[in-house]
């Protein structure tokens, strides 16, 4: 996905009025509606979607080759929402990160997409979920085994 010229423009600048806006959409069939909030200080309406003001943070793990990234999502407990729609599911939630300027958050500027829960914890203070890829490092290459029936023009 390229990043957008006014984007580029306003993280080349020494000074910007613009700022960027980091969108989380939590989505699983069980869910009456995703949960989507944002790390502004007022609700953010983008590509037609209300995405909730609330703190949060998410903070990527460490740069691995031989393991799945795993990233922690930190939201702070001040909805009651999440919690409700952590009991609600029994198999892990979908995660998409968006990122999208302020003045323009129709534009999705980088986009994590098809992460999944793997653990989720809360409290009274913060919800904590893990979050990572489908662990793509333990699939057998190549996937298919080359034999006659299945590449006769190969023997």
């Amino acid at each position: 996905m390229p990043i957008s010229a006014t984007t580029k423009a306003a993280l080349f600048e020494q000074e910007t009025e613009e700022h960027f806006v980091t969108l989380v959409t939590i989505n699983h069939a069980s869910l009456a509606e995703p949960i989507r909030v944002c790390d502004d200080t007022v609700n953010l309406i983008s590509r037609g979607n209300t995405y909730l003001a609330m703190p949060f943070r998410v903070n990527f793990g460490e740069d691995d080759p031989e393991a799945v990234p795993r990233t922690r999502l930190r939201i702070d407990n001040v909805d009651r929402r999440i919690v409700e729609g952590i009991r609600s599911v029994t198999t892990s939630p979908t995660v998409t990160v968006e990122i999208v300027r302020h003045s323009d958050p129709d534009t999705v500027e980088m986009a994590l997409e098809d992460y999944k829960v793997m653990q989720a914890e809360y409290n009274a203070m913060e919800v904590v979920a893990d979050i990572s890829l489908e662990n793509f490092l333990h699939e057998p290459y190549p996937s298919a085994v080359f034999d006659p029936g299945r590449f006769p023009g190969g023997f």
